[in-house]
């Protein structure tokens, strides 16, 4: 049986679907240390990010980046396959 609190012990049967984990660096409820474990855990394909911040990735100075990367993700896992249509060449989804 799995607990929620014990992500990193089922992380990793995400695969093969592709995984976004995003850590703020600065995080008191998810410590850094913590979301080390998790990304290790998960098998590919993982995308993995580390912003500048807390909990929150919506806010701080990466928050821009944050959700551009939410929308690459997105678009390159789930709109692109089924739908066929592709990011920019940069692989970016939002303006920036």
């Amino acid at each position: 049986v799995y607990s929620p609190f014990d992500p990193d012990r089922y992380v990793a049967q995400i695969a093969p679907r592709p995984v976004l984990i995003i850590s703020g660096t600065t995080d008191q409820t998810v410590l850094l240390a913590n979301a080390r474990k998790l990304q290790k855990a998960a098998a590919q394909p993982k995308t993995i990010y580390d912003f500048r911040g807390s909990h929150n990735p919506t806010l701080g100075p990466d928050a821009d980046d944050v959700a551009n990367r939410i929308g690459s993700f997105l678009l390159h896992n789930i709109v692109q396959p089924e739908y066929g249509i592709k990011s920019r060449p940069n692989g970016t989804f939002f303006e920036q």
